[in-house]
């Protein structure tokens, strides 16, 4: 490949590498994202001569400082300070991959992509930062040695700027012999120590925070969770494929289907007005007590071997907990505060809401153990959860009509079985423009249409339920996670979102839900095999790298000196590293690097015509050599070649000086060429001819004479 394009393609991928994961972080515009996308796309095809005049770089550097002006006018406008530095850093850096004109423009992308990953580790800690990470890493070698190299060809053929030297340059930056495919692997394997440094520091290095990473601006909020909800508002969320938690059996024997149903219960909205849910404001959150890591939701430990679920939960906005039904206590993964472990603090709302604190915005790891515990939350004294809206009347009717006489307990169960059996699960909710009977969501969803999504369900449930005397709450939640055999645990979405109901009956709050099965074609295909190995993937990230805290440090020192000790299994040394996960990747690189070994064999053979033309290659190296020795040899006589001379033009100069030199160095020259350059080879015994030419060099009254039997 040809010296310049192997430089331009290597500088834009590590260029690509390093931006890539601040753009996917969000910390940066649109507007700055799609343009250093134009910017990237733009500056492959802009080459010399055009980059180079003085007029276009004039433009650039306008163009420089006006995205400097627009930032600083931002940042007093009130833009986070940290924000615009990075999206002036990634303008920089497209800039100047639209300006590549010398040696020093791909030292200075090269010191821009740095920075890009610098700014990526403080706003961005998802698995896309190991990709880029890892890629400039690799690359950077490579590019800064193609840098070196093209400043060594800049200053020996432009120092003087004549035409013949920007000939000679164009050759060189043209050329095919200056780098090969073992040259570019070469450079990249210097990346290995650089991989094991930084892999010895973050292992070694104490913690003192909440893991290592964290996001730079707040999480976003997720539809359904936040202080309100509409009819529709999940429908939003279902339609992505967003993994939300992951989790894990405690019990390693458990049953693994593909597809578990599970409730996981998250917001608790008791308001219903203007067909919209709502929260009452929570004006006191209140701390729970801790014993230890643990917090008991019933005031009793869990038993010795009680099922439960190790749950890994992304960041997300509110900072809610999300527990499956029968929870009775949850253990945090303890963090570290000015170098002490403490337990993570969390906070319960009167209705039985539990939050977190997040202040890295990496999310949390906890266990849950399941005891049958009651539902938390107070009592019913709530007036709230038995108002229905105005002009309801028809619903209680209805209502009245489904529920019959008997207990509160029989009652509810005949009205959630009436709504089962009566109306239908719809995938989307209505069109705004569906011509339908009712000014309401809920007229038209039990007089008109007779479909509706969990939404529909739960709030006509709750407000059914609140109109016959039986306080009820709506509840948004996940109802489902799909198995991820490559990793083991399973997968919740924002796809699984649901919405259902929960009463006071007997004293207690229990869970009703009215939402019918969906039809078994309305189920969705369970994710693609490259979706679990991604998943995967961000798993391990996730729970080794961004959960990485003093907690896991501590524990591995402590294994660590078990084993030194004697008393402890080298086994649970390795209980952070997943071989399912593991073991494919390293097959995959073995094939990766077998794979490229074979290609440059292939093309190896087909320009250079297999075995023959590789003792060719040698027989170079000899002619090299050869030519190397008589240069010391002339240099000994006081005709010492310079650096800037081609052979044939320092055999001109030898020439002009008037000097008689004989047929031999023509000689060494031309074969010099004809070996090195055009492919033949040396004859047998002509290298020992050649090497006693040289020995023989000497001077004669102001002449370079040979004698082969005297060398000098």
């Amino acid at each position: 490949m040809r010296f310049a394009a192997t430089q331009k393609l290597l500088t834009f991928l590590m260029a690509a590498a390093a931006a890539t994961p601040m753009i996917l972080s969000g910390e940066v515009g649109l507007p700055v994202a799609v343009g250093f996308g134009v910017m990237l796309a733009a500056g492959w095809f802009l080459e010399p001569p055009l980059v180079a005049t003085v007029r276009y770089r004039q433009a650039l550097a306008a163009l420089m400082l006006a995205a400097l002006l627009v930032q600083v006018v931002r940042m007093v406008g009130g833009a986070p300070v940290a924000r615009a530095a990075l999206e002036y850093a990634l303008i920089l850096l497209g800039l100047k991959l639209c300006g590549r004109n010398r040696f020093s423009d791909y030292q200075q992308i090269a010191v821009l992509s740095f920075m890009q990953v610098i700014g990526a580790t403080i706003a961005t800690f998802d698995v896309s930062y190991a990709v880029g990470f890892l890629l400039f890493v690799v690359l950077c070698p490579s590019v800064l040695a193609l840098a070196h190299l093209r400043n060594e060809m800049e200053h020996r053929f432009r120092h003087e700027d004549t035409v013949e030297g920007r000939v000679a340059l164009r050759r060189l930056l043209a050329s095919r012999r200056v780098v090969s495919g073992k040259f570019i692997i070469g450079t990249g394997l210097l990346s290995i120590p650089v991989l094991l440094v930084t892999v010895a520091l973050f292992i070694g290095f104490p913690r003192f925070g909440l893991g290592f990473f964290g996001r730079l601006s707040p999480t976003n909020s997720m539809a359904g969770f936040t202080t309100e909800v509409r009819i529709g508002d999940l429908d939003r969320i279902r339609n992505e494929e967003i993994v939300v938690l992951r989790f894990e059996p405690l019990d390693a024997n458990a049953n693994r289907p593909d597809r578990m149903f599970i409730r996981l219960r998250g917001a608790v909205f008791d308001v219903y007005e203007n067909d919209t849910w709502k929260r009452t404001p929570q004006r006191f959150w209140k701390p729970m007590a801790a014993r230890g890591t643990h917090y008991s939701l019933d005031n009793r430990p869990a038993p010795d071997g009680s099922p439960g679920y190790s749950i890994m939960l992304e960041s997300m906005s509110p900072p809610f907990l999300f527990l499956p039904g029968g929870t009775g206590l949850i253990e945090t993964e303890p963090i570290a505060s000015v170098g002490l472990l403490k337990a993570r603090k969390l906070e319960m709302s009167y209705t039985g809401v539990i939050r977190y604190e997040d202040p890295s915005r990496v999310g949390i790891r906890y266990r849950v153990f399941l005891t049958d515990s009651a539902l938390p939350g107070a009592s019913s004294n709530n007036p709230s959860y038995l108002v229905t809206p105005p002009r309801t009347e028809p619903m209680a009717e209805l209502a009245r009509d489904l529920a019959g006489q008997g207990s509160d307990a029989v009652r509810a169960r005949r009205l959630i079985a009436g709504l089962k059996r009566k109306y239908s699960y719809a995938a989307v909710s209505e069109p705004e423009n569906a011509p339908a009977k009712g000014d309401t969501p809920l007229d038209r969803f039990l007089f008109s249409r007779g479909t509706g999504t969990c939404e529909h369900f739960a709030t006509s449930a709750t407000l059914m339920l609140r109109s016959i005397g039986i306080p009820s709450r709506m509840i948004t939640g996940f109802s489902s996670a799909d198995y991820n055999p490559i990793g083991g645990f399973y997968a919740v979405r924002t796809r699984s979102a649901h919405a259902w109901t929960e009463a006071y009956i007997d004293g207690a709050w229990t869970t009703l839900d009215a939402t019918p099965p969906s039809d078994a074609g309305m189920s969705r295909a369970p994710p693609s095999t490259l979706a679990m190995v991604i998943d995967a993937i961000g798993m391990r990230w996730h729970r080794h790298v961004i959960g990485y805290d003093a907690s896991t440090q501590v524990e591995m020192a402590r294994t660590i000196a078990a084993m030194w000790e004697g008393s402890g299994s080298s086994s649970s040394l390795f209980e952070y590293i997943s071989w399912k996960l593991i073991a494919p990747i390293c097959v995959v690189l073995v094939l990766a690097v077998l794979g490229v070994r074979v290609l440059f064999r292939f093309r190896w053979k087909r320009r250079r015509g297999g075995f023959e033309r590789r003792v060719m290659t040698r027989s170079a190296l000899k002619a090299t050599a050869i030519y190397m020795e008589f240069q010391r040899r002339m240099a000994r006589l006081g005709l010492e070649r310079k650096t800037n001379q081609t052979p044939n033009e320092y055999l001109s100069s030898l020439v002009a000086l008037g000097v008689d030199i004989g047929e031999a160095p023509a000689l060494i020259t031309r074969r010099y060429h004809e070996v090195r350059f055009g492919g033949s080879g040396f004859e047998e015994g002509e290298i020992e001819h050649l090497k006693a030419q040289i020995r023989g060099f000497h001077f004669d009254e102001g002449s370079i004479g040979m004698n082969a039997g005297s060398p000098k």
